[in-house]
């Protein structure tokens, strides 16, 4: 669903029992720190997500379960009070646990601000995730976001919260520790998950009209 969010327009939107989220389109000209989407979710087993690139830096803060988060060289454990983190023009995937899939909330953002946010958390392409150490407040302020996403998109207010959040990562980047180290992915590794990738897609295209340059453009 679309909404108009006051001087910037709310690409889409949801309100379920498992999963709430915004998307939003980008200012003209651009902004300091620009929210782009947000969200929350609780998986089922073997969630996945991707393949794909995007064009803005996104965070998951991971509030129960476990899974691994791969960047088509190396996958990385992320679990319950962790954090990963996916950055523009990075191709990524993510899959939740069998047995302990996740509940996460995401945001996702870009400008000068944000990338310095990420420079003091010591989080980069290479450090892709973080413990998150005391992270009730930040839960917290997640949780606010999450519940002020309706039908008129509520930008403003969703992007004070952004703020708070991030300064939350900002005043803990002593705290902000990477996490587990990664599992170098061979070249059978990725191709098999490319693969597996495709054939979700396929799946999910059902009554869909999907030939193989969309697949490829999303690859």
């Amino acid at each position: 669903m679309k909404a108009k969010a006051g001087f910037t327009q709310c690409l889409d939107w949801l309100v379920s029992d498992t999963n709430i989220y915004a998307h939003f389109e980008r200012v003209p000209g651009g902004m300091n720190l620009q929210l782009i989407q947000t969200g929350w979710h609780t998986t089922v087993a073997n969630y996945a997500y991707g393949p794909m690139a995007r064009d803005h830096y996104l965070i998951h803060f991971i509030r129960k379960g476990c899974g691994v988060m791969s960047d088509m060289q190396n996958e990385y454990a992320v679990r319950e009070n962790q954090c990963f983190l996916i950055c523009p023009g990075r191709m990524s995937l993510y899959e939740a646990d069998h047995d302990a899939p996740w509940e996460y909330y995401w945001l996702g953002f870009d400008g000068p601000w944000g990338e310095e946010v990420l420079a003091e958390m010591q989080m980069d392409a290479a450090r892709p995730v973080a413990n998150l150490g005391d992270s009730r407040a930040l839960f917290g302020l997640l949780d606010r976001m999450t519940r002020a996403i309706g039908p008129h998109g509520n930008y403003l207010t969703l992007s004070g919260l952004m703020f708070e959040v991030l300064d939350i990562l900002r005043s803990a980047r002593g705290t902000c520790e990477g996490a587990s180290p990664a599992t170098h992915l061979t070249a059978q590794d990725r191709g098999r998950k490319l693969v597996e990738s495709i054939m979700t897609m396929v799946e999910n295209s059902f009554g869909e009209r999907l030939n193989i340059s969309e697949i490829a453009k999303n690859l």
